[in-house]
């Protein structure tokens, strides 16, 4: 018991970091980082000696050969410019990623946000998943349709987690076992049903840092246009700090659209 609680210690204080996606261009919204911000995010995080793993790392490697000082790198969404922007960038830097893909949405638009005066994204494809693999990343799932969990049925739950993971990996030919709770939103009910479906890993909002068995749920520091080193490493030293929930919160406040778009045009989005 003791060694499964300070493994657990372990992965609480791991900062997971989250983008979306980093091309270059003004978007409105602030899930897009520039190509050059992002690569000076990846030299401080080098110059602070973190040393960058995915999940799959703490599923496959001993305790005693985890690194000090870790940290993970996500993409959620899974979208197309993570492959022509993030991914030389991080190559180049030998710094490998996880990515949270939308198993329905695979080489197609993300037709399933709102998107303000701009076409809708295009997603990564089975193919460009598959060759991340091979480079060393991680491929997790974020859900079938990226649907707010917690409002679903129970059927529909089950679907979103299961198909997904099943999904995924048929595509990429290996195991997903992380999955990234579209909007951050989970309860106990989702946690449960993440667990049957097969999930050892979960991440979530950036204030949900509980322990409730399996899966393990790991908190993640959103990053933003702006963010510079020094807030990045603002946010990692005191991500439970009362200024930063209060910002963070404010920013994300506008998603909440999203979950509603999708519950006036269901019939249409997934049809």
């Amino acid at each position: 018991m003791k060694a499964r609680d300070s493994r657990v210690a372990y992965f609480r204080n791991i900062p997971v970091l989250v983008y979306h996606k980093v091309q270059p261009g003004i978007e409105l919204g602030v899930t897009t980082v520039h190509p050059r911000v992002f690569r000076k995010h990846l030299q401080w995080i080098r110059r602070q000696q973190f040393t960058p793993i995915t999940f799959q790392t703490l599923i496959t490697i001993p305790e005693s050969h985890l690194p000090a000082k870790p940290i993970i790198i996500s993409f959620d969404d899974g979208f197309a410019s993570v492959a022509e922007y993030a991914f030389p960038v991080m190559q180049e830097a030998q710094i490998p990623g996880v990515v949270f893909a939308i198993s329905g949405f695979l080489g197609k638009r993300g037709v399933w946000d709102v998107n303000l005066g701009s076409r809708a994204p295009l997603h990564l494809s089975g193919e460009q998943l598959r060759s991340l693999v091979q480079q060393g990343w991680e491929i997790g799932s974020h859900t079938v349709t990226h649907r707010a969990l917690p409002f679903l049925s129970t059927a529909e739950l089950g679907k979103e987690l299961d198909a997904s993971r099943r999904h995924l990996e048929d595509t990429i030919g290996g195991p997903v076992q992380t999955i990234a709770y579209p909007f951050g939103l989970t309860n106990s009910r989702v946690l449960q049903a993440s667990q049957r479906a097969g999930y050892t890993f979960a991440t979530g909002s950036p204030f949900l840092s509980r322990w409730e068995g399996q899966p393990i749920v790991f908190p993640r520091i959103p990053v933003f246009p702006w963010d510079t080193p020094g807030t990045l490493e603002k946010k990692i030293a005191a991500p439970q700090a009362l200024t930063y929930q209060i910002t963070t919160r404010v920013i994300r406040w506008p998603a909440v659209f999203s979950p509603i778009y999708q519950l006036l045009f269901r019939r249409f989005l997934w049809k």
